[in-house]
Parts: structure tokens; C-alpha cells; sequence
């Protein structure tokens, strides 16, 4: 007797196996191994093979056979998230940073433009001296740069020109 194997038709002493044409599952009665039969889904002949002999022992000893492994639709699993009641350990270590302070927040950064310009006085270029006195007032170890300007301006007549001047960045 050959059966399609289904899990509700099959019984304890049938043998499963595939077909070597087409790997369809079937099953057999054992009494019937080693006949050769027509595989119901490709129709090439076949030969029944006999019992595994595992399952035979199993049987003889009176142990119930193993349960079928689960199909995908029974295979249900159970996760579990751990539960606590104060905080849990930390998993990801951070890494500390110490914000430096700054000795004296009144040392930023600032800048003064000195225009050539506006350092001459009824004839006299006097450029040099306010831009000298600026630099002694702040002192040497406060100056971060001194750089050249060029400007240009429309004068009183209404004629423009170009002049230069100087922008000191200084700590202050």
C-alpha cells in the first residue's frame, strides 16, 4: 500500500522515503519494502526501501517514536526580555569629556582697523605713531597678527582715492 504522507494518515510502522526521480515524499506500510511500485508524481518505477533500522529498534524496545520536527507554521518562538528593577547594566561605555575652561573669558579675540587716512593732521602724518601707541597699549604678547588693508574713498571734493591701513588682531 503506497500513501502520499501526510502526518494525520501515516502510522507508526509505515516507511517514509523519498522518490530518487522526483524527491517526493512517500510512505509505505513496512510490510511491503523492497517491492517495486510507480512513484504517484512522476510515475518512474521504484523500490520500496526497507525500514531504518532505528526506527525499528525504537520500535521493538516499546519507546514511543520521537515527535516529527515542527513545520514552520507550529515552529512558535518565545523571546523573554529580561526584566529589572533598577537600571541595568551599561552596554555601551561613553566616553568622558572634560569641557576646558578658558583661564579668562575677557581674552577673546578682537579686532582694530587703523585707516592711514584718518592719522593725518593738518599736514602731519602722524599713521605710524597711533598705530605704535595701539600696539604698546595692548602689548606684544596679546597681538595675534597685524595685516595691510587697502581702502579706497570718495574725498571732500568729490574725487576718489585710494589709501591703506592696517587691521591688528589682538587678544583683549
Amino acid at each position: 500500500m503506497l500513501l502520499i504522507p501526510n502526518k494525520e494518515s501515516r502510522s507508526i510502522m509505515d516507511v517514509v522515503f523519498s522518490c530518487s526521480h522526483c524527491e517526493q515524499e512517500l510512505a509505505a506500510d513496512e510490510a511491503s519494502n523492497g517491492e517495486q511500485i510507480e512513484c504517484p508524481s512522476c510515475h518512474n518505477m521504484i523500490v520500496i526501501p526497507p525500514p531504518d533500522q532505528n526506527r525499528v529498534n525504537e520500535l521493538a524496545s516499546g519507546a514511543p517514536p520521537p515527535p516529527p520536527p515542527p513545520s514552520k507554521e507550529e515552529e512558535h518562538r518565545h523571546f523573554a526580555v529580561p526584566q529589572r528593577e533598577g537600571p541595568g547594566e551599561t552596554l555601551v561605555k561613553k566616553k568622558v569629556v572634560q569641557v576646558l575652561e578658558v583661564e579668562n573669558r575677557e581674552k577673546r579675540l578682537k579686532t582694530k582697523s587703523i585707516k592711514h587716512g584718518q592719522c593725518v593732521e593738518v599736514g602731519h602724518d602722524r599713521f605710524d605713531e597711533v598705530v605704535t601707541n595701539f600696539l604698546q597699549k595692548v602689548g606684544d604678547d596679546n597681538v595675534v597678527s597685524i595685516n595691510m588693508l587697502t581702502y579706497s574713498a570718495v574725498d571732500t571734493h568729490g574725487h576718489m582715492t585710494h589709501d591703506y591701513g592696517v587691521m591688528i588682531v589682538y587678544k583683549g
